[in-house]
């Protein structure tokens, strides 16, 4: 089917896609010849893959093996490292010339407690707690006049001021208030009861 001159061409084209390859082998060749490598004991660096030997006494083929010049050079260039002192209680660094703990009083390593803002907040807390505790005891025996107040307490303050006009030294008279609390609350439109205003 078909003409054989169709298949005469498919196989001329074969042949001349065919790879061809040299008949010589490149050791063989001249050009490609490359000089011997040397051998490895003309050779003053650490080989790629050496000959395993073992060895029970450290040799200068071991010590040259295990060196890195250029890192030692890296650390050699960078000098003895000073270490910072840390608030570690395991810290064990003496800056040089400092006396050891053993010998003198520990010195203080932790900041201040006295000077520590979150510390200061819960002491003064405290204070506040107890303070609040002992007027509301005077309270029940029928003494004194409030300091501490309450949300509520605070609200009908605003009311009596802001709606009422009451002047501060007749609500602390009427509500049982220590002298100076409503001024403490601040003037008019810096406190205020939001329902009073109106939306």
């Amino acid at each position: 089917m078909g003409s054989s001159s169709s298949k005469a061409a498919k196989s001329a084209a074969a042949t001349a896609t065919r790879r061809r390859y040299p008949q010589r082998h490149p050791e063989n060749n001249p050009a490609t010849n490359h000089p011997p490598r040397p051998t490895a004991a003309s050779s003053s660096g650490p080989t790629v893959h050496p000959k395993p030997h073992a060895s029970e006494i450290r040799d200068d083929s071991i010590n040259l093996d295990a060196s890195d010049p250029q890192f030692a050079r890296s650390l050699r260039s960078l000098g003895p490292v000073q270490p910072s002192s840390t608030l570690s209680n395991s810290s064990t660094f003496q800056p040089s010339g400092a006396p050891s703990s053993a010998s003198s009083t520990d010195p203080q390593v932790f900041p201040n407690p006295a000077m520590n803002p979150a510390l200061q907040i819960l002491r003064r807390r405290e204070v506040l707690a107890s303070e609040a505790e002992a007027e509301f005891s005077r309270q029940r025996a029928g003494g004194g006049g409030r300091r501490f107040l309450d949300a509520v307490r605070i609200r009908e303050i605003l009311v009596s001021r802001d709606q009422k006009r009451m002047t501060a030294e007749e609500i602390e008279k009427d509500m049982g208030l220590a002298p100076g609390v409503v001024e403490k609350l601040g003037p008019k439109g810096v406190v205020g009861d939001v329902g009073a205003q109106g939306v």
